[in-house]
């Protein structure tokens, strides 16, 4: 089926949902493509996005189009979905409270050796989970990180 001709633009934007992987309204979803992917990938070019989350959005659109499923991986809608992403990310972490205690430390301009580690663990960093925040700041810079600890 030719999804451009069998169907005009008005109900195009009708079926803009979540479910569809659209944004709203409001123009957010979960967490928008960008961010996901600037959090989980070391090559950030134009090229490697439109290669990437660009082209799967439209293969997926395609196919749910089609009668199919969704034929990625999936991540909750909502304030869950920033949650699990970034826990991804971050690793060994799963509540929000951790995420949100990581983001707060990767939002700041340099991580100090001193400050409680994120973890929970009553620790300072230098004697916890340095080198695991330090490889998780080269993916989620501080404006990234201040973004989405806004959004929670």
């Amino acid at each position: 089926r030719d999804f451009c001709l069998s169907r005009g633009l008005g109900d195009v934007y009708k079926r803009q949902t979540e479910d569809r992987h659209m944004n709203g309204n409001s123009g957010e979803c979960c967490l928008t493509v960008w961010e996901a992917w600037r959090a989980s990938t070391t090559e950030q070019t134009f090229e490697t996005f439109m290669e990437g989350p660009v082209a799967d959005f439209f293969l997926g659109q395609s196919m749910v189009e089609l009668g199919d499923d969704w034929p990625f991986d999936e991540l909750p809608h909502g304030r869950p979905g920033i949650v699990k992403a970034f826990a991804e990310v971050i690793g060994h972490v799963d509540s929000e409270e951790e995420v949100a205690a990581y983001l707060k430390i990767l939002s700041r301009k340099q991580l100090k050796g001193h400050l409680l580690c994120p973890c929970g663990s009553g620790k300072i960093i230098r004697k916890c989970h340095r080198s695991e925040l330090e490889a998780v700041a080269t993916r989620i810079d501080p404006s990234l990180a201040t973004k989405m600890l806004e959004r929670l």
